[in-house]
C-alpha cells in the first residue's frame, strides 16, 4: 500500500540526498513561514531531519496511521505550550518533492488576498471521466469536447495545503471556502510506489543535467568575453 511504502521512504536517498530534505529545504526558504516544524514518530528519521536545521516535534506512533489533521492539531497543541499560536498553517507532505518555495508563497498569498479558509495545490486533469449508472458508464460531460471548450477539471496533487488556524478540526484540515494554486503534472508527482521513485529520480537527473549545461554555456561565454 502507498502508506506502507512511504513509511520507509523518508530517509531513502534520491538525487544524492534524503527525500525529506527536498520539502524541508523549500519550507526553510519560504520567507512567509516564521516557524518550520517536522514531525515523525521515528527517531532515525528525526535525526536526519535535524541535520537540515528544522525544528523537530516527535509524535505518538498512533498518529502516524491516523489522519494528518490529528498530527497537525498535536503539533499546534505543543506550540501553544510555548505561547506560539500561528494564524495560518501550511502542511507539506514529504513524498511530494517537486514543490518549491515559490509555490508555498503563492499558496499563502492566495489565502490572504482572496480571504478564503484554505488553499490547496492542484494540477489540471485532461482525462475524460465517466460515472456509473444503471446503463453502465456515462460520460461526465455530454460531449467529448475539446479541453478548451469544456469546464476545466482539477486534481488535488497532495503537495501543499494551507488553512487558517481556526478552520482546522480533527475531521478536516480544509475550511468551507477553498482556493487553489496550479502546478504542472511533473511538479505534482507523488512518490507512492517504486515506479514513482524511479520516475522522480529520472526527473532530478534531467534537471541536474540542464543545470550543468546552463553553467557550461555561461562559463564559456564569460571566457570568450575575457579574451
Amino acid at each position: 500500500r502507498a502508506h506502507d511504502y512511504c513509511d520507509h521512504l523518508a530517509i531513502r536517498e534520491l538525487g544524492g540526498k534524503p527525500l525529506i530534505s527536498y520539502s524541508i529545504e523549500e519550507a526553510l526558504k519560504t520567507e512567509l513561514l516564521d516557524r518550520v516544524v517536522f514531525t515523525t514518530e521515528d527517531e532515525s528519521v528525526a535525526k536526519v531531519a535535524a541535520n537540515y536545521g528544522v525544528e523537530i516535534i516527535m509524535r505518538p506512533p498512533e498518529l502516524a496511521r491516523g489522519y494528518a489533521e490529528k498530527s497537525v492539531l498535536f503539533i499546534l497543541d505543543n506550540l501553544k505550550k510555548s505561547n506560539y499560536q500561528p494564524d495560518i498553517v501550511v502542511v507539506l507532505h514529504i513524498n511530494s518533492l517537486f514543490k518549491k518555495a515559490e509555490h508555498i508563497t503563492e499558496a499563502i498569498h492566495t489565502l490572504t488576498i482572496f480571504d478564503v479558509d484554505s488553499v490547496l495545490s492542484v494540477c489540471e486533469d485532461h482525462k475524460f471521466h465517466y460515472q456509473h449508472d444503471i446503463y453502465g458508464l456515462r460520460p461526465l460531460f455530454e460531449k467529448r469536447q475539446l479541453r478548451l471548450d469544456k469546464e476545466e477539471l482539477y486534481e488535488e496533487n497532495g503537495a501543499i495545503y494551507v488553512s487558517k488556524r481556526e478552520v482546522i478540526t480533527p475531521e478536516s484540515f480544509l475550511g468551507k471556502s477553498i482556493g487553489h494554486i496550479l502546478m504542472t503534472g511533473e511538479e505534482s508527482i507523488r512518490i507512492n510506489s517504486e515506479y514513482d521513485y524511479w520516475l522522480a529520480g529520472k526527473i532530478i537527473e534531467r534537471q541536474n543535467e540542464k543545470k550543468g549545461s546552463d553553467l557550461s554555456v555561461t562559463q564559456g561565454g564569460s571566457a570568450s568575453e575575457n579574451r
